[in-house]
């Protein structure tokens, strides 16, 4: 039995100490909280601090991103830091936990000569892949209005290797990487490169195989995109390839639409004639008839996938005479010139070129030849446009995508190493 001297707490001297811990507790925890909370912002500004002597330094290496006059400003994104090797990776937000976004960017301003002031901020993802790409002129390409006033006005990635490399979906489980083309009214148009390969190029090298297009079947008039009914059929191969097991491509993001695939064409009464890259633009979208024969301007159905124009393809190159040069098919020899050549290969000291070129191989584009039914323009492996026989002769494939142009834009910088993507 317990003794008469031994006392225990009594309820009202317990509920006292629970109510001093309680006034404590209330006390203490917003205060350690404004400690830890104020750890993380003073890690956070030190931080930043970091970034934007990381931009010192490589503005030091790179002076044409400063601004020229007093006032002015330039942005130095964490993406374009981390591809130049000036920060290691992009560093995650010590207040969240989260990684900062790669558009965030450091804004410099010049205040006097030679004295600028470098402040970086948070970057909001930006809401519209499309406002992501500015006009702008570079060792690595530009981005830029094109054809102005034409059925193919739209702004293009142009020159050797521009910064529009893009990835998205999936093939056997490994990600896609893609180029985009250019943005136009109808959505954003992407070029197949093939499967993620680390920061090498891709292995197929926009190559899904190489086909023939079927001469039987159907009104050759009306286009050789509709027309052809067999197995073999570039349509239904496109269809297969799009629609396969092995790819996983999100068709939310996917605009349908009708391709243009008018008939550009030589007078072959008059072979000397020489047909122009205003031609392609001017009517590779219109119904009409070339010397002869009727070709419908688009597609009758529409569709999220396709193959590029020859006026895409020629409005990549960033040479000005890939804009009323001459294209003679029947006598190939005659681009190999200061027009034609250059909309693909490198042929001068500029090393001026057209990324969507490739050496390796040929491959079809959607463009009709209209003075002949059997006949289509393609991409030669010398650089320049070329039509060819579309039935008997098997050429390559490079399928080509229309995201809608609302596309919600996540990160990156277009580069190979870190291509955009989206959301």
């Amino acid at each position: 039995m317990r003794s008469k001297k031994e006392k225990g707490f009594t309820l009202i001297e317990l509920l006292a100490v629970i109510v001093v811990l309680a006034i404590i507790l209330i006390i203490a925890v917003p205060a350690i909280g404004n400690i830890i909370q104020n750890s993380r912002e003073n890690i956070y500004q030190n931080q930043k601090g970091i970034i934007e002597n990381s931009t010192r330094l490589y503005v030091g290496k790179n002076t044409s991103v400063l601004p020229n006059e007093i006032g002015e400003t330039s942005e130095v994104t964490l993406n374009e830091l981390v591809e130049k090797k000036f920060l290691e990776k992009i560093p995650k937000d010590p207040r969240t936990g989260e990684l900062l976004p790669g558009t965030s960017v450091v804004v410099i301003t010049k205040i006097k000569n030679a004295r600028y002031t470098y402040e970086y901020q948070d970057g909001e993802v930006e809401p519209l892949l499309v406002t992501k790409f500015q006009s702008n002129v570079g060792s690595e390409g530009t981005y830029e209005l094109k054809n102005v006033g034409t059925s193919n006005e739209a702004s293009f990635f142009v020159g050797p290797n521009p910064n529009n490399w893009i990835e998205f979906g999936e093939e056997d489980g490994v990600s896609i990487l893609w180029r985009i083309i250019k943005i136009d009214e109808e959505g954003i148009k992407i070029i197949y490169e093939g499967k993620k390969d680390e920061s090498n190029p891709p292995e197929e090298d926009g190559i899904i195989g190489s086909y023939a297009w079927d001469e039987s079947g159907g009104d050759w008039g009306s286009n050789k995109w509709e027309t052809t009914t067999r197995d073999a059929d570039l349509k239904e191969i496109l269809a297969g390839w799009y629609e396969d097991e092995g790819l996983s491509i999100d068709t939310n993001y996917i605009n349908p639409i009708k391709w243009c695939l008018g008939g550009v064409g030589q007078n072959q009464s008059y072979p000397t004639e020489q047909v122009t890259t205003s031609d392609f633009l001017s009517t590779e979208c219109i119904d009409g008839t070339y010397y002869g024969e009727i070709f419908k301007g688009k597609t009758g159905v529409a569709t999220g996938y396709g193959l590029i124009r020859a006026s895409d393809y020629l409005s990549a190159s960033n040479h000005e005479n890939c804009v009323g040069s001459y294209w003679n098919p029947l006598n190939p020899e005659d681009n190999f010139n200061d027009n034609g050549s250059h909309c693909g290969r490198i042929t001068d000291e500029a090393g001026r070129t057209n990324y969507l070129w490739k050496s390796a191989y040929n491959w079809w584009t959607f463009t009709a030849f209209g003075s002949s039914t059997s006949y289509v323009w393609r991409v030669r492996d010398s650089g320049f446009v070329y039509a060819q026989n579309a039935y008997n002769t098997s050429i390559g494939v490079r399928p080509v995508l229309n995201l809608k142009s609302d596309v919600l834009y996540n990160d990156g910088s277009g580069t190979l190493a870190i291509p955009y993507t989206v959301q």
